[in-house]
């Protein structure tokens, strides 16, 4: 990854200096998240071309976007968050279905010196979707790192579970012995101890419900012991309390994923 250099850099420079271990915006944490983003959301399609979202919507604190304003700094951010993109994207061979649009917005939500990124495709002109039979599937090695479970609510909101192939099947409970444990939310006493199972089989990932509580795959109930596909940013409810939202990785010459 390039640093940063020019005006912003020694504008960003002179604030830390200003506020020594305050609230600060790192310019180049925002790079690497905007950049990892897009390599995590690349879509692959069987004539090899790769996909990336080309609309990104990054939000700042308010107060850290009250200081880049009052100060003309937001223009120079986000021409330099749309040129490391594109750069990225020209040095990677990657394809996009529109153009490239980067918006700073503000949010009294987030707290000084974090931001919050919304991402997505062009709705008009969109690339297909692989359908079933399309996806190149490669046995993963039991090293390979092959998905994630990130939890979206409670004490254990942001941490993502991150899963090999020789941790799967996976359970997903309230135990401190399951694979995916959220012990840390014991408020959440409808989890189950082994509430639901994280499979991969045939080249596709799979969720079961295990419990009499109940399990949710983007809002719908699922019927219990009966495995259901997965796909990158499914959100996976538990009991109607905790959220997991499940992310497939792409690990270079292992396994393409499907979509």
């Amino acid at each position: 990854m390039r640093h940063w250099k020019g005006p912003l850099q020694q504008f960003l420079q002179r604030w830390r200096e200003r506020f020594p271990g305050g609230r600060r915006v790192d310019s180049e944490a925002i790079v690497r998240e905007v950049v990892r983003i897009a390599h995590r959301e690349r879509m692959s399609m069987p004539s090899g071309e790769s996909y990336v979202p080309c609309r990104y919507t990054i939000a700042l604190a308010s107060e850290d976007w009250d200081y880049f304003s009052a100060r003309g700094a937001l223009p120079l951010l986000e021409r330099q968050i749309r040129e490391t993109l594109q750069r990225y994207i020209a040095e990677k061979g990657l394809l996009m279905n529109g153009p490239l649009q980067v918006v700073l917005t503000s949010s009294e939500e987030l707290e000084p010196g974090s931001i919050g990124i919304d991402f997505s495709f062009a709705s008009e002109g969109a690339p297909p979707r692989p359908e079933d039979g399309q996806v190149t599937v490669v046995t993963p090695s039991s090293g390979t790192m092959l998905c994630g479970l990130e939890v979206l609510d409670g004490p254990q909101r942001g941490q993502i579970f991150h899963l090999r192939a020789k941790d799967l099947p996976a359970l997903i409970g309230r135990s401190s012995k399951v694979r995916v444990s959220l012990q840390h939310c014991p408020e959440h006493n409808a989890i189950s101890r082994e509430h639901a199972c994280l499979c991969y089989e045939g080249g596709e990932f799979l969720i079961e419900d295990r419990s009499r509580h109940g399990t949710w795959l983007n809002g719908q109930r699922l019927p219990p012991r009966q495995p259901h596909p997965l796909r990158h940013g499914d959100e996976i409810g538990l009991a109607s309390q905790v959220r997991l939202r499940f992310l497939v990785y792409e690990d270079e010459g292992t396994v393409v994923v499907r979509r």
